[in-house]
């Protein structure tokens, strides 16, 4: 769903689902330019809960399952705010703000996504400048998850589809098969290469690192210079040795709690349990009615 115009719009409530195969690749799922020829994705390609334009909007209330994207606040102006919503299987982006505006995500669950938040703007956007903005995270759950056939798992973005509907070489752009037993995930923070990305607060969250990722720096959270808050953050980390990513110690040396292994896990199990608690209305009717039961490895969901 799109809203394109209109100020203080307020999205109370809503399920959104795919239909799209749990074991659908990124390349797939992302399918922009049509290589796959309808091929799974008719028009459900590279989707988002809502994409809104305006000033000051609010999501409230919403859950959604196996979509490309969360919510889009890109076109938002003023002031965005997403609030206990609760977002399963996110293939791509748990939330994208790539226009950089200021915004706060409230007590919102984020179980399972490719990649945690984006705010990074086109290179063509010489408009967009976070700088002036802050983006706040409050009492918010956010565990990466690794998907199957990761993005640019073959060094290229998109890939060919044969006629009998299954993925064919394409030699010239890469030479690389898809490989839906490669799994992998994204940037926890996906910012700006630009000196303009916004400052950010964190208050009373929790992000689940599944695993060691295939690239440094992925886990990385936001620069010390960025960051102007820091109360009670938990990062659970479930991989091989050290937590892979740069953790602020300067500017907030008691801030974050780092949780291995079966603490972890166990942690994360007692928070989610308790968000639902907190939050009974929220996808009451889901579907899938059993999301933690994919047929498909999810090897990181072991809690």
């Amino acid at each position: 769903m799109r809203v394109k115009q209109g100020d203080n719009i307020c999205v109370l409530g809503g399920q959104f689902f795919n239909p799209n195969p749990w074991d659908t690749s990124w390349e797939e799922a992302y399918d922009t330019l049509g290589l796959g020829k309808g091929f799974r994705l008719g028009t459900n390609r590279n989707n988002s809960i809502i994409e809104i334009e305006g000033k000051n909007p609010v999501i409230s209330g919403s859950h959604w399952v196996n979509i490309h994207d969360g919510p889009r606040f890109n076109g938002a102006t003023g002031f965005w705010r997403l609030e206990h919503s609760w977002g399963e299987y996110t293939r791509d982006d748990c939330l994208e703000n790539d226009k950089i505006e200021s915004g706060i995500i409230y007590d919102s669950l984020f179980d399972g996504c490719f990649s945690g938040y984006s705010n990074r703007a086109s290179s063509t956007d010489s408009q967009s400048n976070g700088k002036d903005n802050t983006v706040e995270f409050n009492k918010v759950l956010l565990r990466m998850e690794l998907m199957p056939g990761p993005h640019k798992q073959c060094d290229k973005s998109h890939y060919y589809f044969g006629v009998d509907k299954t993925p064919f070489k394409a030699s010239k752009h890469g030479g690389c098969d898809i490989n839906k037993n490669i799994y992998g995930t994204g940037n926890l923070f996906k910012l700006d290469d630009i000196d303009r990305n916004p400052s950010f607060s964190f208050v009373d969250s929790v992000f689940l690192i599944p695993v060691k990722q295939f690239k440094d720096g992925l886990s990385d959270f936001p620069n010390e210079k960025n960051i102007i808050r820091c109360e009670n953050v938990t990062v659970i980390y479930l991989g091989e040795g050290d937590y892979p990513g740069y953790l602020q110690s300067k500017k907030f040396p008691n801030c974050i709690k780092i949780l291995k292994g079966d603490e972890g896990r166990a942690y994360w199990a007692k928070i989610v349990k308790d968000w639902h608690i907190r939050h009974p209305n929220v996808g009451k009717t889901r579907k899938p009615t059993n999301p933690g039961a994919l047929n498909f490895p999810r090897s990181d969901l072991k809690y």
